[in-house]
């Protein structure tokens, strides 16, 4: 009695150390069956060594089985033993089923790497460039000023350091206000000078934006006077190459233009206003800034007084305009001042088009996510019977919709995982690509924000794609057979896949409308003239002054002797104000000037002035419509002449030859004696911003005669490729003079393409994304006919046994797919009308509704949709019908 005691107390030990493998759900009801074979095993040695192996391998039978076998057995089950252990099996099931499946799995994961990656690719550079912070103290106080033209409207691209000097002193919504002119800088480097670009800043820049060194300090206020010691801050990129990173860099000396400038700071490494630079110098009033009021060449920033609203501003500085035109008429007259918040100026270019962007990339999305519903959809009609066994064998509907999601997030998972590696991997040729100038389009990167939004729209997909497959399939009846080959499916289910299938038809046609606007407006914007054909010519500019800081002409005039010297060169000339540029890479140094005509004395017209040499309108190509060029012989002491542009001779003469008419030119001061000049030729219009640009009047005059500055830039016609130009006529300049820095040197080809680089960009993305949005629409399609012919096998099997012919059945699976296609051409053409409203402002020449491009991309969609659904036709017009009708393969 008492061995059988001691062997029933080690057996209820062992089933104690057994328990822990069998799901909590189950363990209870486990311990009562097996202590109850205790008592019925204690006589007997057999049945006691049976019972301990048997134990063992029941608790790990019943673990495997899980929730299974509680279903079976009626037992409740427990939502941990669900959570712990049925997840996990289920996750391995669906792992196994999906690599039976390597077409479906492969599809899914790709089409939603491209959604997931498109997507987040996109939201990498709206939280760059939109989301991401501004390097300012508080930036909603900081505004911009520019000098406007009350009478066209039109917005300069800044303002006069006179004007701003007033408006500061006058203003008392603004406190701090400032200008910054750009400047070229000879750095000494070796035995020749390089060019560097810095800004000039005026008293109270630094304490309008903000801006603190990072090492160092800004500018004091006697520094902002004229006759102190030179002194510099340095960009956080120039410290670091010019300086190696050095932290004792404050103090040291920087040699340029021939004056030694004492480093006292480094700035943010984020910090780039108005525009990048590598330096910053203190900018004193100058003698001539009264002359040049009327410029709007400076770049004006200012903070709002505590309590000032943008409003207030603006009303304010409307009665300084006023003030100001009735002090300075000739300078004022008709000039007013427009105030812009720092971020709307900074960002208001690149807003509208990049939400555009991300909105067209979210549509490519939901287009991914109707693609894999209607693969999961497809997927779950075809494991119907699998559905019926789980449901017959106690599985419930909780666990069916388990069933849903675990394959759903596996697959939405990898594919996401692949978009964002891609995307990651991805972000320097996001960089690279960006159009110049475009803000925080360096700092592109997979950050925190990104990764949340990429999980977000991972997880977001996944759930509703398997939310929508997983309602279907807990509404499946416990039906065996529903499953099985050649069923008819559910209508409903059928319904919904069609409407999935329409749907992604009517977003690639909205994304496909819009793109072919886009492409139309850019290739009628490319059709325009330009004046001139910029091919095989380049553009290198100088700043070329003497010692007393005056336009040295004759290095001028050496440099370009030099450069027809070139071996390719086969014409050269300089201008002050070359076509195309953009301030950017190469300067305008154009500029208005105020003059009046012999018909109308006492009537002033302000006109686009350019300075030239003889030798310009051949190297630029212009072509003469009337009169003559300028020669060598119109010398400073000798007749003032001008040219004038057809524009103006219409304008302003009312018939194109106008040689021999009178102009007289009053400087914008409004004060000393007006310039008469001789007109001696009409040339050609040319747009001096780009294709977009209209021709507006303009005069050129003899550089000679007026000798206004000393930057100019060369342009060099060849008869090699300016690349092949660029570092030869370099190397004639430095030996002409080696001091003489080069400030910038492109084609005008490229010059001219940056005017569009924002538009081409705009629009290669746009159609990149219909191209993904109209291809994955056309995979769906194909996708829903393939399983279509599979599901109606035996019918179509059937009528070829009775003699049916392969072209019925191809007009009969065409025929479906193209009236879904026709419904989804009529759903996007009705979206396409919204996006084209919203694209209006980025179109030219184009209208929003333009009748070529919505019959171009609705027939283009057809056709494709034809296709897809034909090559699914094709392959059940060659199957045996036979084989079909015996269910084999």
């Amino acid at each position: 009695m008492i061995g059988a005691r001691v062997v029933g107390a080690l057996l209820r030990l062992w089933l104690a150390l057994c328990a822990p493998l069998v799901p909590r759900a189950l363990r209870s009801e486990w311990r009562r069956e097996w202590t109850a074979e205790i008592g019925a095993a204690q006589h007997s040695p057999v049945r006691r060594s049976q019972m301990v192996v048997g134990a063992l391998r029941d608790a790990i039978a019943t673990r495997r089985l899980g929730p299974s076998l509680a279903n079976a057995r009626g037992l409740p089950r427990s939502p941990d033993s669900e959570t712990f252990s049925g997840v996990w099996t289920e996750v391995r099931q669906t792992v196994r089923a999906l690599g039976r499946s390597p077409g479906f799995t492969t599809v899914y994961i790709v089409t939603m790497a491209v959604g997931v990656g498109a997507a987040t690719a996109m939201f990498t550079s709206v939280n760059a460039v939109l989301i991401r912070p501004l390097p300012f103290d508080r930036v909603d106080r900081i505004v911009v000023i520019r000098q406007t033209d009350t009478r066209d409207g039109t917005v300069s691209e800044g303002i006069s350091a006179a004007n701003m000097r007033d408006v500061a002193a006058a203003s008392r919504t603004l406190t701090h206000g400032a200008v910054a002119n750009v400047f070229g800088h000879s750095l000494q480097e070796e035995d020749r000078a390089l060019s560097i670009r810095g800004w000039a800043v005026s008293t109270g820049f630094f304490e309008a934006t903000g801006v603190e060194a990072q090492l160092g300090r800004t500018f004091l206020p006697t520094e902002y006077e004229g006759g102190r010691d030179a002194v510099a801050l340095l960009s956080d990129g120039f410290w670091r190459s010019r300086f190696a990173s050095d932290p004792d860099v404050v103090g040291r000396t920087l040699l340029m233009d021939g004056l030694s400038y004492t480093v006292v700071g480094v700035l943010p490494a984020d910090f780039a206003y108005p525009s990048d630079g590598l330096v910053w110098l203190p900018r004193a009033p100058r003698s001539w800034d009264e002359d040049v009021r009327g410029s709007p060449r400076l770049r004006a920033v200012a903070r709002m007084a505590s309590g000032a609203t943008l409003t207030d501003v603006q009303a304010e500085l409307d009665r300084i305009a006023a003030d100001l035109a009735r002090v300075h008429p000739e300078a004022n007259q008709g000039l007013g001042l427009k105030a812009t918040s720092l971020r709307d100026d900074a960002l208001g270019h690149v807003r509208t088009p990049l939400l555009l962007l991300f909105g067209a990339v979210l549509l490519v999305l939901l287009v991914a996510v109707a693609n894999v519903t209607g693969l999961q959809l497809a997927r779950a009609a075809n494991r119907g019977h699998e559905y019926a066994l789980r449901s017959a064998l106690g599985a419930g509907r909780g666990r069916l919709l388990r069933l849903a999601f675990v394959e759903s997030a596996l697959l939405a998972t990898v594919g996401g995982g692949l978009g964002v590696l891609a995307t990651w991997l991805g972000t320097d040729l996001l960089r690279t690509v960006m159009p110049a100038g475009t803000p925080g389009a360096g700092d592109l990167t997979v950050d925190l924000p990104v990764a949340a939004f990429a999980l977000l729209v991972t997880f977001g997909s996944s759930l509703v794609a398997g939310g929508i497959v997983a309602l279907g399939v807990s509404r499946r009846r416990a039906d065996i057979g529903r499953g099985a080959r050649g069923s008819t499916e559910a209508r409903n289910r059928r319904t919904l896949r069609d409407h999935l299938v329409v749907t992604e038809i009517a977003l690639a046609l909205t994304l496909a409308v819009g793109a072919g606007l886009l492409l139309r407006s850019l290739d009628t914007l490319l059709d325009n003239q330009l004046g001139f054909d910029p091919e095989r010519r380049l553009a290198v500019q100088v700043f070329a002054y003497t010692a007393q800081d005056r336009p040295d002409m004759e290095r001028i005039r050496a440099f370009r002797d030099a450069i027809a010297e070139v071996p390719g060169v086969r014409s050269v000339g300089f201008t002050t104000a070359i076509p195309g540029a953009d301030d950017r890479v190469v300067e305008a140094m154009d500029h208005v000037i105020s003059l009046s005509l012999d018909a109308s004395p006492n009537t002033r017209h302000d006109v686009r002035v350019s300075d030239i040499d003889e030798e310009y309108p051949a190297a630029l190509g212009l072509n003469v419509l009337a009169g003559r060029t300028f020669t060598s012989l119109d010398e400073k002491d000798g007749t003032a002449v001008a040219l004038v542009n057809e524009a103006f001779a219409r304008r302003y003469f009312g018939e194109t030859d106008v040689t021999g008419g009178r102009l007289s030119f009053y400087p914008r001061s409004g004060s000393g004696t007006p310039q008469t000049l001789t007109v001696v030729g009409v040339v050609s219009d040319v747009r001096v911003r780009g294709f977009e640009s209209p021709p507006v009047p303009e005069v050129y005059r003899p550089l000679i005669q007026t000798v206004t500055t000393g930057g100019v830039t060369f342009v060099v016609e060849g008869s090699i490729p300016p690349g092949d130009l660029l570092l030869p006529v370099q190397e004639a300049i430095w030996a002409t003079d080696r001091s003489q820095a080069v400030w910038a040197a492109q084609s005008l080809s490229d010059l001219m393409a940056g005017w569009t680089q924002r538009r081409r960009f705009d629009t290669a993305l746009l159609t990149f994304f219909a191209g993904l949005a109209v291809g994955l629409a056309a995979i769906g399609l194909y996708g829903l006919m393939a399983f279509s012919v599979e599901q109606r096998a035996q019918e179509m099997g059937i009528r070829r046994a009775l003699g049916g012919q392969s072209a019925g059945i191809v007009r009969l699976v065409v025929g479906r797919g193209i009236r879904l296609a026709v419904l989804g051409v009529v759903m996007g053409l009705a979206g396409s009308l919204v996006l084209s409203r919203v694209l209006g402002g980025m179109l030219y020449g184009v209208s929003p509704l333009d009748p070529a491009t919505l019959a171009t991309a609705s027939g283009g969609v057809l056709l494709l949709a034809g296709l897809a659904a034909y090559g699914p036709a094709r392959r059940a017009t060659r199957a045996d019908p036979m084989q079909t009708l015996s269910g084999r393969p």
